[in-house]
């Protein structure tokens, strides 16, 4: 039978090779889940504004009802009386000009 020995300087080399890929599978693990993070808050500011814009829509569509509108008008005094008035001499008025 005959003496199998290996040499260090192959081995060295694997080893190293195998530490250098578990560090680096390491390192961008923690990359991607510091960037997951990140995400995850961008996404729930996200909602949060959408839910605002929702209720700020919702809150505009009742201010700016006509019903409301009409009310504050009123309350205001800028809604005009019932008379209506009706400009009849229209066309001798034009032809004075």
């Amino acid at each position: 039978m005959k003496n199998i020995s290996l040499n260090p300087k192959p081995v060295l080399v694997m080893v190293i090779g195998v530490v250098c890929l578990f560090l680096a599978n390491l390192l961008l693990s923690h990359s991607i889940f510091n960037t997951s993070i990140a995400l995850t808050k961008v996404e729930s500011e996200a909602m949060t504004v959408a839910n605002e814009t929702n209720e700020l829509k919702v809150q505009l569509s009742i201010v700016t009802s006509s019903e409301l509108v009409l009310k504050k008008a009123a309350e205001l005094g800028f809604v005009a009386g019932r008379e209506v008035l009706y400009l009849e001499n229209h066309k001798t008025l034009a032809k004075n000009d």
